[in-house]
């Protein structure tokens, strides 16, 4: 929940905050994984299929606080709503099982408030059509990292994603801030302080976390604990 918080507190534009708290936390598990000496060796097909998941969790990070800096903190929490939606169509198609349409006439229960929301709000429509494409990002990224959790080494699994959404924002900075310019590109002293709180607490510990509840529960399950978010 301290995310989007932290996310608000931080003055660097999406794609820096995203670019900072990418690049830490990758550093923060390498050096865990250089001291206990359980460096990963993957094949190239592993790398691959780790990195394209690494990058559509960049693109949901990107986009979830892109929601956050043209609307609010609310809602963009409450656009994760959505997770579970998309998770119930998703999960399903990714796996090759039938459709649970109780989940699905669950899920839609949460959108209604929603679209609430945005015919009540025009000035956080933009914020909401954003935070939807961040939740169909999460569902995507949280579904195809079911497939692996199980497989490989939560380390393993969080560095090599973290990393390559970090190198692929790095390749895509130059067109990106022609789209989204900017005049501070560094962190100051309270921004640094909140980035080293988001990248260790929130990023580092809750995405080993995440990993191993993905290998007992459903990524439909898991967007169903994201909706507390806004609680918090």
């Amino acid at each position: 929940g301290f995310t989007g918080l932290l996310g608000k507190l931080i003055s660097l534009n999406e794609g820096l905050l995203v670019w900072y708290r990418m690049l830490i936390s990758s550093v923060v598990i390498a050096g865990i994984l250089v001291y206990t000496k359980k460096l990963p060796k993957l094949t190239l097909k592993e790398l691959m299929k780790m990195s394209g998941i690494g990058i559509i969790v960049m693109l949901h990070w990107v986009t979830f606080y892109a929601a956050i800096k043209f609307s609010s903190i609310s809602v963009a929490m409450i656009c994760l709503s959505s997770i579970a939606l998309f998770a119930s169509i998703i999960e399903p198609l990714v796996n090759r099982t039938k459709f649970d349409y109780m989940e699905i006439v669950f899920s839609i229960c949460a959108v209604t408030g929603i679209t609430f929301i945005y015919h009540s709000s025009v000035t956080a429509s933009t914020g909401i059509i954003i935070g939807v494409v961040s939740a169909l990002l999460s569902a995507t990224f949280s579904t195809l990292n079911k497939t692996i959790a199980s497989k490989y080494e939560t380390l393993t699994i969080s560095l090599d994603e973290l990393s390559s959404g970090f190198l692929f924002l790095t390749l895509l900075f130059p067109l990106y801030f022609k789209i989204q310019p900017t005049i501070k590109f560094t962190p100051d002293l309270h921004d640094f302080l909140y980035l080293i709180i988001l990248s260790v607490f929130c990023t580092v510990l809750t995405w080993i976390l995440s990993l191993q509840a993905l290998r007992e529960v459903s990524a439909y399950t898991m967007g169903l604990a994201l909706n507390l978010e806004p609680i918090y």
